[in-house]
């Protein structure tokens, strides 16, 4: 079985489970498989639904991590190895806490 996860942004992610392309993120305040991708039955009742459902937990978890609000010291987006600055680490260990 292959996985692949990509994370948009830090509220939605698109899993790919065996080529089936599954939307996941935010919507109406509610974390949950977005679009027509996916039934219940699907989830219910394949190996790839019930892995896709183990998986929902932790990807909350990493989706609600938040970026420092401290600008990069390139001033982008911190990227996914850039090293932080202590009090940046020090943000995002606080918010991964919580």
């Amino acid at each position: 079985m292959e996985i692949k996860i990509e994370f948009s942004n830090s509220y939605e992610a698109v899993m790919t489970i065996d080529g089936r392309r599954l939307e996941y993120g935010l919507q109406d305040n509610v974390f949950r498989f977005k679009g027509n991708d996916v039934s219940y039955e699907d989830l219910e009742k394949t190996i790839g639904g019930l892995v896709a459902l183990k998986l929902t937990s932790p990807l909350i978890d990493i989706l609600q991590g938040w970026m420092p609000d401290e600008p990069s010291p390139d001033e982008d987006v911190w990227g996914t190895w850039e090293t932080l600055t202590e009090t940046a680490a020090q943000e995002v260990a606080e918010a991964m806490d919580h």
